[in-house]
């Protein structure tokens, strides 16, 4: 969260080996995820994809729908990276049909790289459509800036040239990263 990635990832790959050596399945499931999540942020979706796909082997593995729903949408965010387009997809219908409406967590999480997957694909308003829809429906009250939600916006704002707007929700989505001390994000929205 803190972008200290090199301790994480030590930690990270620490954590996978007791897991591994006491043989604790759920635990390594975590931690293949903790593991390939990183590897995400630093932009190694090869590296993240293993790891990754071996967290979702497990949970589905265990019948765990927590962990299943926690790693898949990560997972579907690796592939996109390596513009493996059909996979993701295949990855995200697992979680949440491409036109269904979140209603959890999980499912929220998995709308929001169907967003980032729209982006991908050439399909700008689609993506805006989602982010936009994701923003309104969040819950609580405290109506925070929610960072990823705000980039996704305003990279389709950019790719549908509204400049402007664009500019005031990756403005908007900056001012979240900073209240929530998340760099890594930070660091996508000046890029």
């Amino acid at each position: 969260s803190f972008g200290a990635f090199g301790p994480a990832l030590a930690h990270a790959q620490e954590a996978l080996r007791i897991a591994t050596t006491i043989e604790h399945q759920e635990w390594i499931a975590a931690t293949n995820g903790a593991v390939g999540h990183l590897y995400l942020l630093l932009l190694e979706p090869d590296r993240a994809v293993a790891y990754l796909e071996a967290g979702v082997a497990g949970a589905q593995r265990l019948s765990s729908m927590i962990w299943t729903g926690y790693l898949t949408p990560y997972l579907a965010l690796a592939y996109l990276l390596r513009r493996e387009f059909p996979r993701a997809e295949a990855a995200l219908e697992i979680i949440l049909p491409r036109d269904q409406e979140p209603g959890n967590f999980f499912e929220r999480q998995a709308a929001r790289i169907w967003g980032e997957l729209a982006l991908a694909q050439g399909e700008a308003a689609r993506a805006l459509t989602i982010a936009e829809q994701l923003i309104v429906s969040a819950p609580g009250d405290d109506h925070q800036p929610i960072p990823h939600l705000l980039t996704l916006k305003g990279e389709a704002l950019l790719a549908l040239k509204r400049l402007e707007e664009a500019a005031e929700a990756l403005e908007n989505a900056k001012l979240g990263a900073e209240q929530r001390q998340a760099p890594s994000i930070l660091w996508r929205i000046h890029r």
